[in-house]
């Protein structure tokens, strides 16, 4: 008795299977740019992937469409999608047209707008942080910002970040060209992908795309070759409590560029500490995610958060070993929750 039933059962099951009608994926779509307009003519090309549960493998049939006015398309699905046959499927959509880059199903017209660390050039974003966005035709002219508050618009351009449908936030500015924008990436981004706006009122200039991370760790430097000087100072305390900041560097008109100054660690009784600036590091999670060594000697991060001076300016201060007096120049080693930093170079007297 128990053994018909069994068999009862399985028959019953194969049955509803077999008299199941699929339920594939929608062939509907739709294709839009960054401002939720639909695109024209947009090529669609899918994969509708079937399974049968009472079968072994799949079967793949290529499906597409080309979008309407309104960025809407309609994939062709053969009639086996309705079938048992593709009772489990799944599909698999890319979109091309000329002079467009594709992110899911928004599109973006080029030259896209590409956004980078304002300190390291690296393509990493976190909010607060300084980014530099580099394009052509981003303005008709040059114009940097006076005063802070930063403004929000320069030379007739603003900037503008969102992450979802009606949800836009608007970035501050500190510099403008026809060629680069330098802004802020405002507070309050969830993780992931972003869409950046350039605009002249409410026509789209330029956009490109920035992925959200919870921090983009870089330090600003005043040279670019393999001396790697830091924009950066040195904070001596004398035994009487007495406070002195002194340059780790100096412009030189005869090299034409920035050349280092030794930091003096002779006097025994002084404590001298090193303050690097840099952006994208204030919302580590803890103090101790950062990680320094000074001329492989390891050191304690003191602070590492906002300069307090110009916005998304941070800073690290990290104490500089006595034991180092007379080794001239050594690395600055520095990752933040497991980011190494761009690394840089002081020269110890």
């Amino acid at each position: 008795m128990k053994k018909l039933m069994t068999c009862s059962t399985l028959l019953f099951l194969s049955a509803l299977i077999q008299t199941t009608q699929a339920q594939p994926p929608s062939p509907n779509g739709r294709v839009v740019d960054v401002e939720i307009n639909g695109i024209i003519g947009v090529s669609v090309q899918g994969t509708l992937t079937c399974r049968n549960p009472l079968t072994p493998g799949e079967t793949k049939y290529p499906v597409s469409a080309t979008t309407n006015a309104d960025g809407s398309y309609t994939l062709n699905f053969p009639p086996v999608a309705s079938t048992s046959s593709c009772l489990n499927s799944s599909l698999a959509v890319s979109f091309s047209k000329t002079g467009y880059a594709f992110f899911n199903n928004v599109g973006i017209e080029e030259p896209l707008f590409q956004s980078v660390s304002a300190a390291d050039y690296k393509p990493v974003a976190a909010s607060e942080m300084i980014a530099a966005g580099f394009s052509v035709g981003l303005a008709q002219t040059t114009e940097a910002a006076a005063s802070v508050p930063l403004p929000t618009a320069l030379a007739g351009r603003s900037v503008v970040i969102s992450q979802a449908i009606g949800d836009e936030k608007t970035a501050e500015l500190f510099y403008i060209s026809p060629t680069q924008v330098n802004y802020i990436i405002p507070p309050g981004l969830a993780m992931g992908r972003a869409f950046v706006k350039v605009r002249e009122g409410n026509r789209l200039v330029r956009a490109g795309v920035i992925e959200i991370k919870p921090v983009a760790p870089s330090l600003f430097t005043l040279t670019s070759d393999s001396s790697a000087i830091p924009a950066a100072f040195a904070q001596r305390i004398k035994p009487d409590g007495t406070v002195l900041y002194e340059p780790i560097a100096r412009f030189d008109q005869e090299q034409g560029g920035f050349v280092a100054v030794p930091i003096d660690l002779y006097t025994d009784t002084d404590r001298v500490f090193l303050g690097l600036l840099g952006t994208g590091i204030r919302n580590r999670r803890a103090l101790e995610a950062v990680v320094a060594k000074i001329g492989g000697t390891p050191v304690e991060a003191l602070y590492a958060g906002p300069q307090g001076g110009l916005p998304g300016i941070d800073q690290i201060n990290l104490p500089v070993p006595r034991e180092l007096a007379g080794r001239g120049p050594v690395d600055v080693e520095i990752s933040v929750e497991g980011i190494v930093v761009n690394l840089v170079k002081v020269v110890i007297k």
